[in-house]
């Protein structure tokens, strides 16, 4: 499967550096509708508490994570549901994991609104 994330991580991360990544790296979806991505994280030896957010969505697009704070390690689904006044175009959505320690992994993905 291929993931689009940042920073590049692994299970050899050292404690307190985590990250996230995202699948598909592209959701299509029509107005009055919605649309899901996997979200994936992964830490160093020992598991980060995280909260995941959404950035970039336009005005009547919502985001929502299922959970939105999880131990790193742990996976999410982002839900993104489209409204009716919603411009239809291409819009760059970043998904944010933020740390305990403040830092922060983030991944990105594609959204088209037809």
């Amino acid at each position: 499967m291929v993931y689009a994330f940042d920073p590049f991580l692994d299970e050899d991360t050292p404690h307190g550096d985590f990250g996230v990544a995202v699948r598909p790296l592209s959701l299509c979806v029509g107005q009055l509708a919605e649309a899901s991505a996997h979200i994936r994280t992964w830490a160093g030896p020992a598991p980060l508490p995280l909260t995941l957010t959404v950035s970039g969505l336009p005005e009547a697009v919502l985001g929502l994570f299922e959970p939105d704070c999880l131990a790193a390690g742990a996976e999410s689904r982002l839900t993104v549901t489209v409204g009716a006044s919603a411009a239809r175009r291409t819009y760059a959505v970043t998904v944010t994991a933020t740390g305990p320690n403040g830092r922060i992994a983030r991944a990105y993905l594609s959204l088209t609104i037809r």
